[in-house]
């Protein structure tokens, strides 16, 4: 099925998956890089830790990642959406008001857990399911 015909018969997925692609830049290694000078004056932290803290909470966001993405079929789209730039704000709520190193660790786990991890999940498993149903094709 062509992009053009997906689009024509599931338009509603098709926004909704571009729109939600278009949003994940939130977890984005780019937008925190913008805020590292301010942490380092903030937190009693070097670069150097501060590169350290960012990969521990990366990793952390990523094991989470199988266990919450899991959840998608078994919740609605409309509630599982909401968690998931709900926990995007949260994360960066917490982040803005991080006064601990503790506290950045958690808000870039959660950063990177929704902004590059669910967001895009939710997009791309959202309009596949919608090519799938617009194609009838067999469940596997």
């Amino acid at each position: 099925m062509g992009c053009r015909r997906f689009i024509s018969q599931q338009p509603a997925e098709a926004i909704f998956g571009l729109g939600a692609t278009l949003s994940t830049s939130c977890g984005q290694t780019f937008f925190i890089s913008l805020f590292v000078p301010y942490f380092l004056a903030a937190l009693p932290i070097t670069a150097g830790e501060f590169g350290s803290l960012y990969g521990i909470g990366t990793l952390l966001g990523a094991l989470a990642l199988p266990f919450i993405a899991a959840k998608y079929d078994s919740t609605p789209l409309a509630i599982y959406t909401r968690r998931v730039f709900g926990g995007t704000g949260s994360a960066a709520l917490l982040l803005a008001l991080t006064v601990h190193p503790v506290m950045l660790i958690i808000a870039i786990s959660g950063l990177r857990l929704t902004g590059p991890g669910l967001i895009p999940h939710v997009a791309n498993t959202t309009m596949a399911k919608a090519l799938k149903a617009a194609a009838d094709l067999p469940s596997a």
